[in-house]
């Protein structure tokens, strides 16, 4: 129920429970709340429903004082004014909570999504490190090959988050905006390119480098993870049917073929 939904309730019992004290001061005085009864018609409704409010909050002053049934009606009364009181307080916790954790779900998304473009760029200016190396003629070191085989570790993790991005569809949380999913797509793309033409260097100028089977190992999972992870992301995105989004999902694939089929078997 809403707020106001919640204090119409409330108010609604008190006023029809004001209406009974007025009515059993008016027909029964017996077992009303004392003074009404000697009270006119209208300050008899007015004090009925002053004692009503009082009773429902609780505060008690004393100078109305139940009496027989009114007594009865009185507990029954601040029992569940209290109870949809609790209900509102609860509520606006809940609320509260529910703002809270929006709040840490768009932060923690925000962090997941730049970390992986952040990473994603270094790792690249890791490939363009080594590119660099070789076209220049240098003979790539075993330190070289470490790093690569580092390079290839970081990009497997940074591209298994992605979908963690997708999470808040389920639960109406902050989830990604199509901006942001096409900046994932390029920091993709450019990664994967980046990847195509190392292995266009190497090929030219670094023979006998497929042997190096640590290197060779990682980029072979870095293409089993996209192989696994692209078609979930194309599943979980809200933006699937988006035309731009198949010119990237396509120019993405072809990109993955090419350079899975560049490479050797292991």
């Amino acid at each position: 129920m809403s707020y106001p939904k919640l204090f119409l309730l409330w108010l609604a019992l008190n006023i029809v429970c004001s209406g009974v004290y007025a009515a059993l001061a008016t027909f029964h005085s017996a077992n009303a709340p004392t003074l009404l009864a000697d009270m006119p018609p209208l300050e008899r409704t007015f004090n009925s429903f002053y004692f009503s409010i009082i009773t429902a909050t609780s505060v008690g002053y004393g100078d109305i004082v139940p009496q027989g049934f009114s007594k009865v009606l009185s507990m029954l009364q601040a029992i569940t004014a209290l109870l949809i009181f609790a209900v509102f307080v609860t509520k606006l916790v809940s609320r509260r909570q529910d703002i809270a954790l929006h709040e840490v779900h768009r932060m923690t998304f925000e962090g997941i999504f730049t970390s992986i473009r952040q990473g994603l760029f270094i790792v690249r200016k890791d490939f363009d490190e080594l590119i660099r190396g070789v076209e220049e003629g240098r003979a790539l070191t075993a330190r070289d090959w470490e790093n690569l085989t580092t390079a290839f570790l970081q990009a497997q993790s940074l591209i298994e988050e992605i979908p963690e991005l997708y999470n808040g569809t389920l639960h109406d949380l902050a989830t990604i905006d199509i901006t942001r999913e096409r900046l994932l797509f390029e920091a993709i793309h450019r990664t994967i390119q980046r990847i195509d033409r190392l292995i266009s260097v190497l090929e030219k100028h670094e023979p006998g480098w497929q042997q190096q089977r640590n290197a060779m190992k990682e980029l072979h999972s870095v293409i089993a993870i996209l192989d696994r992870i692209m078609p979930l992301w194309r599943q979980r995105s809200p933006y699937h049917e988006v035309k731009e989004f198949e010119d990237i999902f396509g120019l993405s694939s072809q990109l993955h073929e090419r350079i899975k089929n560049t490479l050797p078997r292991s």
